[in-house]
């Protein structure tokens, strides 16, 4: 644990070698990715939060924008002496990565941007309802049969990863989820992506919802820098449907990183 920016954050780390920090998607803890920290465990230092709001982390009444989260990363860095991190977000991981790097730039390595949303002002909104979240705590709190209920909603995970999905949002604070989601359709993810300054890339599911074909082309015109990898036989849970892409994927990156002089 670690207290910065008012708040105490709960931080799992794994391994040695160049530091990276994994950020979590809308509903997830820290431990739900622990799968993928374990994956790019040989040569880094992995840390994976637990964003405010979720797992053991302070639960804030509010404080759930881009800028907040940012805060808190820039106070968890400091306090942990983590100098120019791979950042590797997922989902809304990915915003918090991009936004971070365009308020503190030159603070980070690289950033490795996973399927960020693309809705925001003046765009077509999230593809997945409030309602589908709002269901999800209801299963976590269901005393009925709780796996088979949340398999409805995400049909290709174990049951492993099930049973540790319903475990974390019975810590994940409900409010919180409400405020990101808002912010996913009034914060503008395009314009961080245009303004972010750490080489980057972007990685998608081939099949995602999130990330379109068309919503890719359209980032690689904002940004011809920034290389976009389709994951193959994935959707919008990346790491969790395609692991050793993914991992690769990173890996690579990293590298090149290191052997490409800024």
């Amino acid at each position: 644990m670690v207290y910065a920016n008012s708040l105490w954050h709960h931080i799992l780390e794994y391994g040695l070698g160049p530091p990276v920090v994994l950020l979590p998607g809308m509903t997830a803890a820290a431990a739900t990715y622990a799968f993928f920290a374990k994956a790019l465990a040989p040569g880094h230092r992995v840390f994976v939060p637990d964003v405010r709001g979720r797992g053991l982390s302070d639960h804030p009444e509010s404080g759930f924008t881009l800028d907040d989260y940012a805060a808190d990363l820039l106070g968890i860095l400091d306090r942990l002496d983590v100098a120019s991190p791979i950042l590797v977000g997922h989902s809304m991981g990915a915003r918090i990565a991009a936004a971070f790097d365009v308020a503190f730039p030159n603070r980070v390595a690289g950033l490795v941007l996973i399927d960020p949303p693309l809705s925001g002002p003046g765009r077509d909104p999230y593809p997945y309802p409030p309602a589908m979240y709002h269901s999800m705590f209801e299963i976590a709190r269901s005393t009925d049969d709780p796996i088979a209920a949340m398999r409805e909603i995400e049909p290709n995970a174990t049951d492993a990863a099930l049973a540790e999905r319903i475990r974390w949002l019975r810590a994940t604070d409900e409010q919180a989820i409400v405020e990101t989601y808002r912010g996913f359709h009034d914060e503008d993810y395009h314009a961080l992506h245009a303004s972010v300054s750490a080489p980057a890339i972007l990685v998608r599911g081939e099949r995602s919802a999130v990330v379109t074909a068309a919503g890719a082309d359209e980032l690689r015109r904002l940004r011809k820098d920034i290389p976009v990898i389709d994951i193959p036989d994935a959707a919008h849970l990346v790491p969790q449907e395609n692991l050793a892409a993914t991992g690769e994927v990173v890996r690579r990156f990293g590298r090149r990183l290191r052997e490409t002089p800024r």
